[in-house]
């Protein structure tokens, strides 16, 4: 993460916790001096793809710092998600061995 957009991470969290609301990318550029909205766009969506904060598209002030605990929880449903795919095509293949023995005649004895 750059200086930037860490001060920008910083200054949602801070502007969120006394306001209740995240602030808008309005807020966030008379804060830091940007030309247009674009630049802070740029740092936002940097900031998405680091997983530092979510935006909830076409909500005014939707932007939700991501903290370290969500983070562990999604990471151990991506997990979970992903337990459960190699069991269910585990089954698959199972039923798959299953069918092939019976059809070639192996599993009479």
């Amino acid at each position: 993460m750059t200086t930037r957009q860490g001060e920008i991470l910083a200054y949602i969290k801070e502007f969120a916790g006394s306001q209740g609301v995240s602030p808008t990318v309005r807020d966030i550029m008379a804060r830091f001096g940007f030309k247009s909205p674009n630049g802070v766009m740029c740092h936002l969506h940097a900031l998405e793809r680091k997983g530092k904060v979510r935006r909830i598209h076409g909500i005014a002030r939707g932007l939700l710092v991501v903290d370290e605990t969500e983070k562990e929880v999604i990471a151990v449903l991506r997990e979970v998600s992903q337990c459960r795919l190699r069991v269910d095509l585990l089954r698959r293949v199972e039923a798959l061995l299953k069918t092939l023995v019976a059809n070639a005649g192996l599993g009479n004895g």
